[in-house]
């Protein structure tokens, strides 16, 4: 049988993957994260195809091991796990579904907004430690009503957009692929990232990680946001400064954040962001619901199916595919 290699470090069932290729003479490899590298040498070589997690990154140099590779599957929305000029140059096709987990992450996102605004993480420690009450000296707002920054106008961004537009915010956006025209049919404002800096009561963020958005929100960017601003994060850690954005909580100029993702992931225990009573911070489990991952798993077997097959798999973020490698 022909192997298939899933990098992988969050799953414990692989059932469905080992069944569906088996019915297509394929057996599947999967090396958890502290495996990988010892695997590589002597797995990557005989692969026809790659199931590649967020957490095991496919640089150049693993990318030269795959002999026999028809595809790399980013298992997920998000391909920055995977050097994909390298898969190009190599001849490799590149795939990823970013139309995948939207419903999940934009109520995520919408979660995070409420409860950095209403300052769940101390009413939690106040309904624990005491006193019960709920009056204190720190802001807690209302997200209805209010202005709502996007930064980043995809799939998600539109779908996070439609909630709080529910809610009787007015939106403002920016990105610089999406044309005015588009987000004026969403009911979205377009503007420049310092306007909507400037505007967002609740600013949130949908941006790929690319050399040019790591580090955007660096300390002079978090100092545009009006005082008393939450900032909410399901993309990519590594799009915000956190040193920034830990001193911008000190000193009250933010009332809060909501994060799903972390520069470093997972964080260690001493993490600054972690324990605050202003900061609610998520596990990168925005994308989670049964629903999604049942998505997930069918739609990446498939990709590597119609891979192997000489098909043209969906998802493709390479200019070159499997029929033309």
């Amino acid at each position: 049988m022909s192997l298939v290699w899933f990098l992988d470090d969050e799953w414990d069932d692989f059932a469905y993957e080992r069944e569906t290729l088996a019915a297509h003479g394929l057996s599947l490899h999967v090396s958890r994260e502290a495996e990988v590298a010892a695997d590589a040498p002597t797995v990557a070589p005989q692969a026809v195809a790659v199931l590649n997690q967020v957490t095991a990154p496919m640089g150049a140099e693993r990318i030269a091991l795959l002999e026999r590779a028809r595809l790399i599957a980013v298992t997920g929305a998000g391909h920055d796990a995977v050097d994909v000029d390298a898969a190009e140059r190599a001849g490799i096709p590149v795939t990823a579904l970013p139309d995948y987990c939207v419903d999940e992450v934009a109520e995520h996102a919408l979660l995070l907004m409420l409860a950095a605004t209403r300052w769940l993480g101390g009413y939690q420690e106040r309904a624990r430690r005491g006193p019960w009450a709920a009056v204190t000296d720190h802001p807690v707002g209302l997200v209805s009503g209010a202005t709502v920054g996007l930064v980043g106008f995809g799939r998600i961004a539109r779908a996070v957009a439609a909630r709080v537009r529910g809610l009787g915010c007015h939106v403002v956006a920016t990105d610089p692929g999406v044309d005015a025209e588009t987000m004026a049919a969403h009911g979205v404002e377009p503007a420049d990232l310092d306007a909507v800096l400037a505007r967002a009561e609740v600013l949130s963020v949908h941006l790929p990680l690319t050399p040019a958005t790591r580090g955007l929100l660096d300390a002079p960017r978090l100092a545009r946001l009006r005082p008393g601003a939450v900032l909410v994060n399901t993309s990519r850690g590594k799009v915000i400064d956190e040193d920034a954005l830990v001193a911008a909580l000190d000193e009250g100029r933010l009332a809060g954040a909501g994060l799903d993702v972390l520069a470093t992931e997972p964080p260690p225990p001493d993490h600054p962001l972690l324990g605050r009573e202003d900061v609610i911070v998520t596990p990168h489990s925005s994308y989670f619901s049964q629903r999604s991952l049942a998505d997930l798993k069918r739609r990446t077997c498939q990709q590597v199916l119609d891979a192997v097959a000489g098909r043209r798999p969906e998802g493709l973020v390479t200019r070159v595919s499997p029929e033309q490698p």
